[in-house]
This record gives C-alpha cells, structure tokens and sequence, in this order.
C-alpha cells in the first residue's frame, strides 16, 4: 500500500537530464541583454500597477519577471556543493536587486500620484504565511525546473511568490521617504529569496540530484549551514507578525458577530462600525428610536460572549429621536410607521451620494477643514402628524480634538449650496 502511494508521488520518470537541467538554470542566473531590458521593463509594469492600485498590471509584470532564476540558482550551487555556482548566483541576484530598486526609485520620483494604496501597503507587513507562499511556490518552481514536463508552472510560481511587488514598494518608499514601507518590502522580498532558496535545496536533495564531487570543500559545507541558519533567524519575525494577523482578524471577526447578534433593533439602525484592532476598541454610531442607556450597558458587558473581554467598546447615538421629540397623540403603530420611513430614507441616502458633485465634499472641506467626513441624508421629519423634507448632514472630525466645526458657518453655506430653508447639521466623533 505504502509502495503504490509513493509510486504515485514519484517524479524519477518526469526528471529532465542533469545536463538540460544545469543549462537552464545557468541561463536563468545572468543579468545580460535580454534578461536585464526585460527585468528593467517588468519593474516599470509593475510600478505602474502598484501606483494605480491594478492587480492584473501587477500580475502582468510578474508573469514577465526573470527575478526567480539567481536565486534558484543558489539553491542549486548549495545542493550540488558549486561553490562558484553560488558565487555567481549572488552576484547577479545583487546586481538585478538594486536595478530593481533603481528602476523603481526613479519612476515614483516622476510619478505624478503619491497616494499609497491596497497593492501597495499589502507589501509592506509579511507574515509566517509569505514564508509558506515562497516555500510552496520555491518547491513548484524547482519541480517544473527539474521536468521533462514544465508547463505553464513557471509563470504561477512567478505570480505567487511575488518578488516583483515588494522591490518596488521598497522604491516607493525611498522615493518618498518613508522608511517603514521600504524595510517592510525589503523584507517580503527577503523572505522570498530565502525560502526559495531553501525549497530548491531541500527539493534537489529529496531527489538525490548528484553532487558535484570536485567540488565539495568547507567552503561548500559553510554555505551550506549559511542556508539554514539564514532561514532560521529569517522565519522568527515572520511567526511574531504572523500570530498579529491572526489576531487582528479573529477581533474583527468577533467584533462584527458581536454587533450583528446583539445590536438588532425594530426602531434603529447601526448606520457605522469602526473596528480598530490595534487598540481593542469597537465603536457602534446608531441611528433612529433611541435605545435606552441601561440596556446598552447590558450589550456592553456581553462583549465577553464574543471574546471581546478585553475590548473597549463605545456606543454613540447620533441621530436618535423619542416620544418627546414627537406629538403626544402618536400610538405605537404611528410612532413604528415614522421610524421606519426615517430609517428607510437614511439608508436610500447612501444610494442618493450621486445627487451630488464630487466636488461637493471638496468644497465642504474647505468651508471648515476640521472636517473629516459628511454623510448626508434627506430625511423625512415630522411636525405633528404631517411629515416635512430635511437635510441632516452629520460632520466626522476624527484627528483635530482641539479644534471643533463651526456649526453655524456650515449650517449657513449648507442651505445655500443645497438650496434648503431647513438643513440641520450635528457633529460625531
């Protein structure tokens, strides 16, 4: 049984030559010609994707990326003891490292857009899963190396250990002085080389590829332990990092089947939700019949339910009304009727933002730049039993706690620009 399973893992029938094998791996190492125009090329296409925030840009120039051939080549010259394999490997692999970098220092240096976005901060925080991701793809690289039967796994393999991305994230950084995407990138782009490096070693060993026999000495014995120290010391900060992703994400987890469980209400609305995992803390903006303060502690306290007993959490009530706020000869059934066209109109709102001009908010912005962010809503109102039209306009100011929003400034330029009489305007924080 165990000899039928192992028939079918066994690749000793699929192996190209050991000569076709060392001939293409020696062609992928050199940085001359062709494969320095096209690295220099697959550099600016991968920038271009990063700065436009277009992952089949990005995928596109790693399909074309020579990057991956020194550093196979190392694994290789480890295994086989070629000391001067390695030597060479390394050189190259230096060489198109800082033309890389140069390549894209200099296109985001021209650049006319500076904004950093998703392609680019996902270069910036590596965890033990990148480690996983190159040793996976180092192992299908070697393997398609090795065969008779390559295929289209190169060009996977280029796209899933992604060592053109982080080279120009580090460049980025550079370019704008910003030293925690450039070590961040540089080191993705270090565990990459590492552990590609480390699967084309163990690989060419599981297959017992053959020794260069003249060739073994103690330097080839130290580059060797050079290997997996380097690997070693490369995988500790991976692992930390990676135990803070998997938190992150089992708080954000928790935290919105918290909110989801426990914060349904007839009568109002969770209208925002922000969850910063990094300070444990959850914060709930609700909308509508105002709930009454001692049940919201009793929610407040079944944070633990959710494994949340560390977390902060924070309810804010920003536009809320009560029986008080409305005539006195409102039934229940008037009152759930009201609350649910308020409710329904809030939420037509966010499909409304159309309604108005981008530059809108821009110029919203620069009435009072304490402004963070406006949500707008045409909400109906009700003055005894006849409902009348009114914009709310709700101001976020996030950073500035010293500085407050001018209300009546805003208020006044609001009924102007939007041609109301009635516009009221409220702050959250």
């Amino acid at each position: 049984m165990i000899s039928r399973i192992r028939n079918y893992f066994s690749v000793s029938n699929d192996l190209d030559s050991h000569k076709n094998i060392s001939e293409t791996i020696n062609q992928g190492i050199t940085f001359r010609g062709t494969n320095l125009l096209v690295l220099v090329f697959a550099i600016f296409i991968a920038s271009l994707g990063l700065n436009i925030n277009s992952t089949a840009v990005v995928i596109g120039a790693m399909l074309i990326s020579p990057l991956m051939g020194p550093i196979i080549g190392v694994g290789f010259g480890a295994a086989t003891y070629n000391v001067v394999l390695i030597k060479r490997a390394l050189k190259n692999y230096f060489f198109a490292t800082i033309t890389s970098l140069f390549t894209s220092t200099l296109y985001f240096l021209i650049s006319p857009i500076g904004d950093a976005h998703a392609e680019l901060l996902a270069r910036t925080a590596p965890n033990i899963y990148d480690v996983l991701i190159a040793l996976f793809g180092g192992f299908a690289g070697i393997t398609a190396i090795t065969s008779k039967f390559k295929g289209n796994i190169l060009p996977g393999v280029a796209i899933s250990t992604a060592l053109m991305p982080p080279l120009c994230t580090a460049g980025y950084g550079i370019a704008t002085f910003q030293i925690p995407y450039l070590l961040g990138a540089l080191y993705l782009y270090f565990i990459n080389t590492v552990f590609i490096i480390l699967s084309a070693y163990l690989y060419l060993k599981f297959i017992h590829y053959p020794r260069e026999e003249k060739n073994i000495s103690g330097n080839a014995i130290k580059a060797n332990r050079i290997i997996f120290w380097v690997s070693i010391i490369t995988i500790i900060p991976s692992i930390y990092l990676g135990y803070g992703l998997v938190s992150e994400n089992n708080f954000n987890r928790n935290s919105n089947k918290y909110i989801n469980a426990e914060f349904n209400f007839n009568n109002t609305l969770v209208v925002k939700k922000v969850i910063t995992p990094s300070q444990y803390k959850v914060e709930i903006f609700l909308a509508g019949a105002k709930v009454d303060s001692i049940y919201l502690r009793s929610l407040v306290l079944k944070k633990d339910m959710y494994n949340l007993s560390n977390a902060t959490v924070e309810i804010n009530q920003g536009a809320t009304f009560d029986k008080k706020g409305i005539a006195d000869n409102f039934n229940e059934d008037i009152l759930l009727e009201k609350t649910n066209i308020i409710l329904i109109n809030m939420l037509d709102s966010l499909s409304r933002k159309k309604d108005y001009p981008e530059d809108f908010y821009k110029e919203l912005k620069f009435i009072d730049s304490n402004i963070d962010t406006a949500y707008i809503f045409n909400d109906t109102g009700f003055t005894k039993d006849q409902p009348n039209k009114v914009v709310t306009v709700f101001l976020e100011n996030k950073h500035s706690q010293s500085k407050s929003i001018n209300l009546l400034k805003v208020t006044n330029w609001l009924k102007l620009r939007l041609h109301k009489d009635s516009v009221v305007v409220k702050t959250i924080r």
